[in-house]
């Protein structure tokens, strides 16, 4: 071993170190690495559900896995086999489509049915095909042991202003026209709410390990904090009664109120240890998640704006951070996905190194310490 893994072995023995001092304080029976790994301990954490034979868990998301170029069979075992512990993504998005004439959504479009240039949905219609692609994917993921993070949808399509926002079939639907209070209005939950409860029961039938997230970067556009709560918790109710276990939130605002109605909060934008050191200065690590997605300021892969997420040795940085600070998990976001195209991302792109980085740098910290 070179003198620069050494000192960074040292390293991150001693920030595994400190994790399981600061957990001894609360949790007193834990005695060694083995009590951790094992789960034996009451701890607010879930156990990793592949053989990667470490203690953090390890998501490696596609976003648009649904309708992304590539081969999605082979991008999954490749993540499966480096040791991941699952993938997040989301099930009804604008932003991946192939064609917005004839989009890939949960819900069939009104042939002919045109406004403001984009087509018409109706909610009350399931589409065939693509229920047929997630119960494909939930049944991969299934086979390979990862676990399926499903998030319903996201604000970040929502929130989308002029003709773009009738991409969405919450805007743009027969049933959106004749709604009062159009998307956050109370007749719109009796869709929410079928949409949520059959991507729920469609996992459960399959019997895939999952954990649920109603909206990706949560908002409630142009409505109070009070009513914006509201909403949250009546999703998150909705959710649970439909057969989730876990639910994640990642709230735009109000983090403190919404964190309280979830399981895991997840901490956008950690693709540096810097940000790992300012997220835990703002939210602390107890029942959080840090994620890179919306993270652009790293020095690995790049998208075609230009945006980055973490390098390899950025990475391996970012474990010692977690494991110093307590969090379960790390969410790893590939900006390499979508260098061809910002919208789509194409799963034969994937960069190997810094998710292997990642791992490895958890096995080395947890072999160090378990000697």
């Amino acid at each position: 071993m070179d003198e620069e893994s050494k000192q960074q072995a040292i390293r991150g023995r001693d920030c595994f170190n400190e994790w399981i001092s600061s957990l001894r304080d609360e949790y007193p029976n834990i005695k060694n690495i083995q009590d951790v790994m094992n789960r034996d301990i009451n701890i607010e954490i879930y156990r990793p559900l592949n053989s990667s034979g470490i203690s953090k868990s390890v998501i490696c998301s596609c976003y648009d896995l649904m309708t992304a170029d590539g081969d999605w069979e082979k991008w999954l075992e490749k993540i499966a086999h480096i040791g991941a512990n699952g993938t997040r993504f989301f099930a009804l998005q604008c932003f991946g489509q192939k064609d917005f004439m004839n989009p890939f959504q949960p819900f069939e479009i009104i042939p002919g049915k045109i406004h403001r240039g984009f087509p018409v949905f109706d909610l009350l219609k399931w589409n065939p095909d693509w229920w047929k692609k997630y119960r494909q994917i939930l049944r991969k993921m299934k086979s390979l042991n990862l676990e399926a993070d499903i998030v319903g949808e996201t604000y970040t399509d929502l929130k989308k202003t002029g003709d773009e926002k009738y991409k969405h079939p919450f805007y743009n639907s027969i049933q959106a026209f004749a709604t009062p209070g159009g998307v956050w209005g109370e007749p719109m939950k009796r869709f929410r709410r079928r949409l949520y409860h059959r991507l729920i029961k469609t996992a459960l039938r399959i019997g895939v390990p999952f954990r649920f997230e109603g909206m990706n970067e949560y908002d409630a556009k142009a409505w109070d904090d009070k009513y914006m709560i509201e909403y949250h918790k009546w999703m998150v109710d909705e959710i649970r009664k439909s057969g989730a276990k876990v639910v994640i939130a990642s709230a735009m605002r109000n983090y403190e109120a919404i964190k309280e109605q979830v399981d895991f909060y997840s901490i956008h934008g950690c693709v540096t240890p810097k940000s790992i050191d300012g997220a835990y200065k703002r939210y602390g690590s107890k029942g959080y998640i840090i994620s890179g997605d919306g993270g652009f300021d790293g020095h690995g892969p790049r998208d075609a704006k230009g945006r980055r997420g973490a390098s390899p040795k950025e990475m391996r940085g970012i474990v010692r951070k977690m494991y110093k600070y307590g969090y379960v998990e790390l969410e790893y976001f590939d900006r390499g996905l979508y260098r061809q195209n910002n919208d789509r991302a194409n799963l034969d792109d994937f960069h190997i190194k810094p998710l292997k980085s990642l791992i490895d740098e958890c096995r080395k910290i947890e072999k160090t310490v378990s000697r």
